[in-house]
């Protein structure tokens, strides 16, 4: 016969017991008291920003690079630039998903129209290795856009020329090398 089962005794702590305690699941759900509605809907939407941007600070790990690009995307989606930028800059510390966080940051500083820091920042991504043309043909397509706005004219010539050779039907690209041929002439 099996021996007979212990009796509990409370001055005894279950180390197993305890610890299965805390073993809820980790949750990354925002809860928030529902906000005073003023009639003022900018107001309103402020405030409803201003709270969730404190919400996902508490709740978003520095290091939770993917989660801060995906917040960089829908911050963008909205129109919200400036607060997108912060979040791709801080998904550039990875080092898995800096292609598509340099992608994204030159993109938002071409709708800013502030051309010369989209060139810096897509020069950047240049230099990411183990990459060819075909995986940076959205950042070459940026850089080119942005050395044609600021009329740098050979080097937009020479971005574009690379997004032709590596795929021919790419936005808009054919169109744009035929204009700057013919600022050339």
């Amino acid at each position: 016969p099996p021996p007979p089962r212990p009796t509990p005794d409370d001055s005894v702590v279950s180390l197993a017991d305890w610890l299965r305690e805390d073993d809820a699941p980790v949750t990354t759900r925002m809860r928030m008291r529902a906000p005073e509605v003023s009639g003022n809907e900018q107001a309103d939407f402020d405030a409803l920003l201003r709270h969730f941007k404190e919400g996902v600070s508490r709740s978003l790990g520095e290091e939770d690079y993917e989660s801060h690009y995906d917040l960089g995307v829908a911050y963008k989606e909205m129109g919200l630039l400036d607060d997108a930028i912060a979040e791709f800059q801080k998904a550039l510390r990875s080092r898995r998903h800096r292609l598509p966080a340099y992608e994204a940051l030159g993109q938002c500083f071409v709708e800013q129209s502030r051309h010369s820091v989209a060139a810096t920042v897509l020069t950047r991504a240049l230099h990411e290795p183990g990459l060819g043309d075909d995986h940076r043909i959205g950042v070459l397509y940026l850089l080119a856009y942005s050395c044609e706005a600021l009329q740098r004219w050979d080097e937009a010539r020479s971005y574009y020329s690379r997004v032709y050779a590596t795929d021919i039907n790419f936005r808009d690209v054919a169109a744009r090398l035929a204009a700057l041929d013919q600022i050339a002439r």
